[in-house]
């Protein structure tokens, strides 16, 4: 029998129902999740992005630990997505990636799209230690191999800023 604590559970965890949706590469949806929380707090001060994303990853640990049981796809199912959104954060704690940057002199593109696409790579590639991490069991190793993901993600967002800047 499905309870109405599960089925929320898994609502969440899936980014509001969007992990559910059949696409090649789920995470994207997380991202693009976590790219619209971070526009919502995008003008809030450090410290409060900082107790903001703290929360949010304790509450996405112990959310994905129980999701993971309840989709029952093994360990940390596609249709999860809702860890994505902590790594974005992460990573837009340290830029604005809403500002327009200019590459190779002329190319105007928003931030986030570099971030969605350098992201994207890392969580999707899963570098050292990002593999060993995920083997974590439950929410930690789904949460924090996005925060390696989010971790290499800022330092390639600040080389591409400073050659670009």
């Amino acid at each position: 029998m499905v309870s109405f604590k599960n089925s929320l559970t898994k609502f969440i965890a899936s980014g509001f129902g969007i992990g559910t949706v059949r696409y090649p590469l789920g995470g994207v949806w997380g991202v693009i999740l976590g790219i619209i929380v971070a526009l919502l707090v995008n003008d809030r001060g450090f410290v409060f992005k900082v107790l903001l994303l703290l929360i949010l990853i304790l509450a996405t640990i112990l959310l994905t630990s129980r999701a993971e049981k309840y989709f029952g796809k093994g360990k940390d199912p596609h249709c999860i997505v809702v860890d994505e959104v902590s790594g974005i954060l992460l990573t837009s704690l340290w830029f604005n990636i809403f500002k327009m940057i200019t590459l190779f002199g002329a190319l105007k593109v928003p931030l986030y799209l570099i971030v969605v696409l350098v992201y994207g790579f890392f969580d999707l590639t899963k570098p050292f230690p990002a593999f060993r991490i995920q083997r974590l069991p439950g929410g930690w190793g789904i949460v924090l191999d996005d925060l390696i993901a989010a971790t290499y993600t800022t330092i390639s967002i600040a080389i591409i800023l400073r050659i670009f800047g």
